[in-house]
């Protein structure tokens, strides 16, 4: 077999262990998604691969997300633009874990499968799973990114992460976006940022990029958000 049909092979076992928490396979197992009951947001996790592996070192990297078509309906309509994605979130596995930061390459040669496998779906039921749940009760979500921003359990380090403005306001208020965004400037220590992000935006319509925490700034300015002191 070619290292993309053992690859193959371990989504698929994956995607078993997985199946009897609603999963569904996609890409040959390479992607798995699900609905929350509410049919509002679709979880996914996807396991990207290595264009160098060979027969005894096979890379998987498994990327947690969720999404919200109605969310993606509403910032295409709101920014008169078809590139807006519905995305709330998306990360490494290893970052809801107490691996964070690590970028483990899970190696699923044939050989490493019946170890590495059981040990990766173990990390996806026990941290992963959890914080899908958690979108089961958005209203309890959104109180705790208020205060806390979006920490989406112990392990997950909210430093450099942005906010998700548009997923507070379509969900919550644009109250509840203010006040996430206050806290989140005061705890970051980005007001300067801010500051400077929003003079941008009114000179020249456009940001720097100067930083990955820029992306909230832009949202906050497009939403008429304030800058508090």
């Amino acid at each position: 077999m070619n290292t993309r049909e053992i690859f193959e092979i371990g989504c698929k076992k994956i995607y078993d262990h997985l199946v009897n928490f609603g999963f569904k396979s996609v890409k040959k197992g390479q992607l798995l998604k699900k609905v929350s009951s509410d049919g509002e947001f679709i979880y996914e996790i996807y396991f990207q691969s290595s264009l160098r592996n060979w027969s005894g070192n096979i890379s998987i990297w498994p990327h947690i997300s969720v999404s919200s078509n109605s969310l993606k309906k509403w910032q295409m309509e709101k920014y008169n633009s078809n590139e807006e994605s519905g995305l709330v979130f998306s990360t490494r596995l290893e970052n809801l874990t107490p691996l964070k930061n690590k970028n483990t390459d899970w190696n699923i040669a044939q050989n490493n499968q019946e170890n590495i496998i059981p040990r990766l779906c173990e990390l996806i039921e026990k941290y992963a799973i959890p914080v899908f749940e958690r979108f089961e009760n958005i209203d309890n979500f959104l109180d705790d990114i208020v205060e806390n921003s979006l920490a989406l359990n112990k392990h997950f380090d909210t430093k450099h992460q942005n906010l998700p403005i548009d997923f507070l306001i379509y969900y919550g208020n644009i109250d509840i976006a203010q006040k996430a965004f206050d806290n989140y400037l005061v705890k970051q220590k980005l007001r300067n940022n801010a500051k400077r992000v929003f003079e941008e935006m009114k000179k020249t319509g456009k940001i720097s990029n100067q930083f990955v925490t820029d992306v909230t700034m832009y949202r906050a300015y497009l939403n008429s958000l304030k800058i508090k002191g």
